[in-house]
């Protein structure tokens, strides 16, 4: 008899630990005495996100985004009676949000959901000139028991959101190189790397401005694969979109062969057309249309 109330009592004591373990489980043992209790966080990555103006303004590149979402959880065993929260906008660069997006500074938790989201609404008709960034940042929410985020600051409770006017970072691959120096001869397609340059808004990087075979052909000398490629710095008028061709390239032992050029760059179709100078053979022109892949 002692034997079974013994091991009556272990199975007994083995239950409550596993309940207990997953009482802790739900909510971190944070919030175990009250079922209802626990926190609201931004859902994990989506501490930031980076928009591109095209894709808000441009009616060819669907679907046209209209919206900003940013999903957040509640981390609590359950919701009976819903939950609201409060949220900010808080301006950093481009001027007053309230100018490109309306929002409403509050959502909910609807009874038996953990899951839900801000939306911010974008104006599509407003005229984007200059790149923008705000936070958006959780405030409070309609019950004591339930916090926003956690006192250590380990739980994410704000967003950045960058509109950006042009996003050329990727692979561009040539649909067009002429030369009219050369009687409008065709060079060859190539491909081309683009990055964005830390610190500007409007520069990025081109790694060649006409293909690492370009200088081989057109001197019809093998041995100059690679060489004399053209990178350069792509910069962009925030104001009218037209590009500038800056060479990059001070210290080929050739002089300042790389002597840049001007173009433009259609953010809908994401075509970037450029006319290129050169100093080589007393001066080199080539016109080049790359697409963005």
């Amino acid at each position: 008899m002692k034997k079974i109330f013994k091991t009556t009592l272990i199975l007994m004591l083995s239950i409550i630990f596993i309940n207990c373990d997953d009482d802790r489980g739900l909510n971190e043992g944070k919030f175990n005495v009250d079922p209802e209790s626990g926190w609201i966080d931004i859902t994990s990555d989506n501490s930031s996100k980076k928009i591109n103006v095209a894709s808000i303004i441009c009616s060819n590149l669907t679907p046209q985004l209209t919206t900003i979402e940013i999903p957040v959880t509640l981390n609590s065993s359950t919701n009976k009676n819903g939950l609201d929260v409060t949220y900010e906008v808080e301006e950093l660069i481009g001027g007053n949000p309230e100018n490109y997006i309306t929002y409403n500074g509050e959502f909910r938790f609807e009874a038996g959901s953990l899951e839900s989201q801000i939306t911010l609404h974008i104006n599509t008709n407003h005229v984007f000139s200059s790149d923008i960034s705000f936070n958006v940042n959780l405030i409070s929410t309609s019950r004591t028991n339930v916090s926003v985020g956690l006192s250590d600051n380990s739980k994410i409770t704000s967003t950045n959101v960058i509109i950006s006017l042009y996003d050329l970072e990727g692979t561009f691959q040539s649909t067009s190189v002429i030369v009219p120096t050369f009687g409008g001869a065709a060079a060859p397609a190539f491909t081309a790397t683009v990055t964005p340059i830390d610190g500007q808004s409007n520069q990025w990087n081109l790694d060649t401005a006409w293909g690492t075979g370009f200088i081989a052909w057109a001197t019809g000398s093998a041995g100059f694969e690679g060489l004399l490629i053209y990178p350069s710095i792509i910069e962009i008028d925030p104001t009218n979109g037209d590009v500038t061709i800056i060479g990059n390239d001070p210290d080929d032992g050739f002089g300042d062969y790389d002597t840049g050029g001007s173009g433009t760059y259609d953010r809908c179709t994401g075509i970037l057309t450029y006319t290129l100078d050169s100093s080589f053979f007393g001066g080199i022109v080539v016109d080049v249309e790359m697409q963005l892949q």
